[in-house]
């Protein structure tokens, strides 16, 4: 079974859609909350970023950019480039 690794430290399988939109919930959530998310730079939606990242030729990390509080105010999802 193909499984990506969705950042937040587990794995979600490419057909697995009840769990992607569970993820993409959560990811909607967070932008509701005023987290800014963010796919290669780029300002992104939680579909975009679940649809992305469950491609099998491709595999993104996930950065948690904070405020100076501590709080979190970026999500970031990049490609990881494998030589």
């Amino acid at each position: 079974m193909n499984r990506k690794h969705t950042g937040e430290n587990h794995y979600i399988a490419a057909g697995d859609l009840k769990s992607q939109k569970v993820w993409e919930k959560r990811l909607g959530t967070m932008k509701r909350q005023g987290v800014s998310l963010y796919l290669e730079g780029r300002p992104s939606t939680p579909g975009e970023i679940v649809k992305a990242c469950v491609k099998e030729e491709s595999s993104y990390m996930a950065d948690f950019v904070l405020d100076e509080k501590g709080l979190l105010k970026e999500l970031r999802y990049d490609k990881v480039k494998c030589e």
